[in-house]
């Protein structure tokens, strides 16, 4: 039998050690996550971050300025 293999996606990690799933900043599960928070990485970049509804234990970030600079 195959061995089943994860599929890994993009993450970022904040200073204080937590870690969040990268997701594109205009989707609909960025628009629709509770509990967002602005917070700058250590390298002075702004990212939201926030809990997207239906996902359980895993908060997801996306970049303040994808969704500003677009268009």
């Amino acid at each position: 039998m195959p061995e089943r293999t994860q599929r890994t996606h993009p993450t970022v990690t904040h200073p204080n050690g937590l870690t969040f799933r990268v997701i594109p900043a205009g989707s609909y599960t960025a628009r629709m996550s509770r509990d967002r928070r602005q917070l700058v990485m250590t390298d002075g970049q702004l990212w939201q971050v926030g809990q997207p509804v239906g996902w359980y234990g895993t908060p997801a970030a996306w970049r303040v300025e994808e969704a500003t600079n677009r268009g």
